[in-house]
């Protein structure tokens, strides 16, 4: 006698549940409560829709979540407010900023350099000098059941002369 195929198994399961409730409102967390994968069960509902034992209807859910660059931002701030913080009142050589700041350094000069947040000494295109101080850094980050991840930083600069 041949043995009983997995897909078998999820497909009895699915026709059981949906003959005691009429529906099944979202396959993935029916795929986790019979302990198989999304994709198995839907190749399963694939099948199942193609001979017209059941209808379905597809419901595209966008997900949103940060990347690990992006969780680094939250962590630390921004390159060019990493880099602000970095220099010291007495300006920073560009090598110690870089051995300091590792990958947030060349996109820190550049955003800093952009927003007029850094200068260079006369002379010295070597020594990077601080033209504002970071006040306060606030972040807010939310991740609540079922919502977007929403995020945002406010930095409050104070220019120096």
């Amino acid at each position: 006698m041949a043995e009983k195929s997995p897909a078998a198994d999820v497909e009895a399961g699915l026709l059981a549940h949906l003959n005691s409730t009429g529906e099944v409102p979202d396959s993935r967390s029916f795929a986790s409560s019979l302990g198989v994968s999304h994709l198995e069960l839907e190749g399963v509902i694939k099948s199942l829709s193609a001979f017209r034992i059941v209808d379905t209807t597809d419901i595209i859910k966008e997900t949103w979540v940060r990347t690990d660059e992006a969780k680094g931002y939250a962590a630390r701030g921004s390159p060019e407010a990493q880099l602000v913080a970095a220099i010291p009142p007495e300006g920073a050589s560009k090598d110690a900023l870089k051995a300091k700041l590792g990958d947030a350094f060349d996109v820190g000069m550049k955003a800093a350099a952009r927003n007029k947040w850094i200068g260079f000494e006369k002379g010295n295109k070597d020594l990077v000098l601080r033209k504002v101080w970071i006040q306060s850094l606030i972040m807010f980050s939310s991740k609540k059941k079922n919502s977007h991840y929403a995020m945002w930083v406010c930095v409050t600069l104070l220019r120096t002369a």
